[in-house]
């Protein structure tokens, strides 16, 4: 990739923290347990931006709606929440598969609550009602289909154990979705998830490219002889220890997170410890992983908890944010492959040492990738990327059949003209410790104005490829399953095809996507003959040349300045009523319309015989228009008495008028 003159030096450039003005004047005064509380940058109202859910501030849980320009409004009354005094952490999914994001808050020494995102910042406590009541010290949670039957699973985890007088569990939990967002625990157990008793972390991925997620546990006290981490091959209905390999470490992991460090396609994985070395693992396939961290120059750290790699500067590749409560923040900024340089403290991310959940985000949508961080007894922190010398971007946003229409599962990669690959990842759960980010892909392009070339593989297998999909744009990746059907009413008619000939109209943009077919960022005659070929019917060909009279459209061969999908030539002036087009309302006009009706006889304007304007013609028509005539009933609809034309009337070849 070409890279612009001045990224470098634009990654140089400071965030600056715009909480408070931003509506975010929050101030931490506790944090049950003291591990941090997290929050969710969710979308929870499918407006395309991320709004926020934040635990571990006295009084509610609060939830925050973005306006669009990362700007908040408090929308926690509107919630209807019941108590969650210890809620400290949340996941989100949509395991009823209604197409919106439902939340799980999870508690320390309580029942989790479930709440139903009903729309519009309302929600309903189904806790009781699918099945999540199990009470105990839950740290995290992830969403997924584990057992490959589209329908979201559910992974729970605990990170200590009971306090004295609190509830006897708190061991995690793996319960499987009963296909209509209920829920029921495995009845195959996994010991590394019941047993355990101090499990920060659980990540879901697919380490191995086979298809379906794995499961990672990040296990704190390792390091002092207590459980290692452990890596779980899913081998539905059964998981396969796979730790010996590499990626069982014995620390005190506490956060985790993933990404393809090296560019190969496998989910790599990093972890925090505690005065220790923080364990970079490569993944080298089929789940032999070794560490790295020390050649990476990213080993650092004190007591390190949220991490995640995101693209600084939009250069085109990962950077590492690292999250401390003793020691200061880190950040890793990639120069090259093996060369990365610790500089929190040059771009104002140190912090004040008492940090623990943080994630990304694009809060203000202006492409570049802002920062949301909480600290312990102190402030939330809102991180706004500088906007100057970045680089062009992408956000991807896979969109897969009912019910896993988020396609949690996915996978995208991204690579440049020359095939190479310089961006790899997986929309899998868990990713976050304690807390959710945006579900969507965003990386730098550097000076790269398209994406050449593009594959998702969604959640059954399936695979799309496109090219040259254009920077600086939000995509939607649509299933093949959804292409062509704009208004998502489940097939593809005439109204999805007018919105295809609007959108061909224009530059390929946000919109487009749906239609694009063969994924050349482009809307073409094969796209055009696909949305033909779904939909089924025959179209009008009203001149009768052999094509079709929206094709033609498409082509320029005809016009249609009223946009009513008709060409002009075939859209003529008329007036209603008058059948046999001699510009005169008589007797002459019903009885050559029932001469249509019954005996077939041609009509040059069928707009003209559509008397009550139903776009039907039929039994109705005649008698309207007698009615009209001898007993003084109502007229005929529009163009009457004049010559004139009507968006949505049928085709006029030759009305008559001049």
């Amino acid at each position: 990739m070409i890279l612009l003159p001045c990224i470098l030096c634009s990654q140089s450039i400071p965030f600056t923290d715009e909480a408070a003005f931003r509506g975010l004047d929050l101030f931490y005064i506790t944090s049950v347990p003291d591990a941090g509380a997290g929050f969710g940058a969710i979308d929870l109202d499918q407006d395309g931006d991320a709004d926020l859910v934040i635990t571990g501030l006295a009084g509610p849980v609060r939830f925050l709606e973005n306006d669009g320009s990362g700007y908040f409004i408090d929308r926690t009354a509107d919630v209807n929440l019941p108590e969650m005094p210890t809620a400290n952490a949340l996941a989100t999914g949509d395991p009823d598969g209604d197409g919106d994001l439902d939340l799980l808050i999870l508690c320390w020494g309580q029942h989790d609550y479930f709440l139903r995102n009903d729309g519009d910042f309302l929600f309903t406590d189904t806790t009781e009602e699918v099945g999540l009541m199990t009470s105990g010290n839950t740290s995290g949670a992830a969403f997924a289909d584990l057992n490959g039957d589209d329908w979201l699973d559910l992974l729970v985890v605990g990170s200590a154990p009971s306090t004295a007088g609190g509830p006897e569990s708190s061991h995690g939990h793996l319960y499987y979705n009963n296909g209509d967002g209920t829920f029921e625990e495995s009845v195959n157990p996994l010991e590394p998830i019941t047993n355990i008793l101090v499990t920060f972390q659980g990540l879901l991925q697919d380490f191995d490219l086979d298809g379906d997620l794995d499961i990672y546990l990040s296990n704190d006290k390792g390091c002092v002889g207590d459980p290692q981490n452990y890596m779980l091959e899913n081998s539905d209905p059964f998981y396969l220890d796979q730790s010996d390999l590499g990626s069982g470490v014995s620390i005190c992991s506490m956060g985790i997170t993933t990404a393809d460090v090296n560019l190969d396609g496998l989910m790599d994985l990093y972890c925090t410890n505690v005065n220790e070395a923080h364990p970079l693992l490569i993944n080298q396939g089929d789940f032999n992983f070794y560490d790295a961290s020390d050649d990476y120059g990213i080993s650092d750290g004190s007591v390190g908890w949220a991490n995640f790699f995101f693209d600084h500067g939009l250069d085109g590749d990962l950077d590492l944010f690292v999250v401390d409560s003793m020691a200061p923040n880190r950040f890793f900024e990639q120069l090259g492959p093996m060369n990365w340089i610790e500089n929190a403290s040059e771009l104002d991310l140190a912090g004040t040492g008492q940090s623990f959940c943080a994630v990304p985000l694009d809060v203000d949508l202006d492409g570049d990738i802002d920062l949301a961080a909480q600290d312990c007894l102190g402030y939330f922190h809102l991180y706004i990327h500088p906007n100057e010398g970045n680089g062009n971007f992408i956000r991807l946003d896979p969109v897969a059949p009912f019910p896993n229409h988020f396609a949690i599962g996915s996978r995208i990669e991204l690579r440049d003209e020359s095939g190479d690959l310089f961006y790899a990842s997986q929309r899998g759960a868990g990713q976050h410790y304690r807390s959710e980010g945006e579900m969507i892909f965003q990386h730098g392009l550097a000076a790269a104005e398209t994406v050449a070339h593009l594959t998702v593989t969604f959640p059954d297998g399936s695979s799309r490829n496109l090219t040259d999909l254009p920077a600086n744009h939000t995509w939607k990746l649509y299933h093949s399953d959804l292409l062509g059907d704009a208004n998502r009413d489940g097939s593809v008619d005439l109204e999805d095809i007018s919105q295809f000939l609007i959108a061909a109209a224009g530059d390929f943009s946000p919109g487009c996507e749906i239609f694009d077919f063969d994924g050349d960022s482009l809307l073409s005659v094969s796209d055009l003959e696909m949305m033909f070929m779904l939909h089924g019917v025959l179209l009008p060909d009203c001149d009768s040349d052999g094509v079709n009279d929206l094709m033609e459209l498409f082509l320029g061969t005809e016009i249609d300045t009223d946009g009513d999908l008709l060409p002009d030539a075939c859209d003529r002036d008329f007036i209603r009523g008058d059948v046999n087009t001699d510009l005169i309302l008589n007797i002459a006009d019903p009885i050559q319309l029932l001469q249509h009706l019954f005996f077939g006889e041609p009509c040059s304007c069928m707009a003209a015989i559509d008397i009550n304007h139903d776009e039907l013609v039929n039994i109705a028509d005649p008698v309207a228009l007698l009615g009209y005539q001898f007993n003084s009933a109502t007229p005929p609809a529009a163009p009457f008495p004049e010559c004139g034309n009507l968006a949505g009337d049928q085709t006029c070849l030759d009305g008559g008028c001049p």
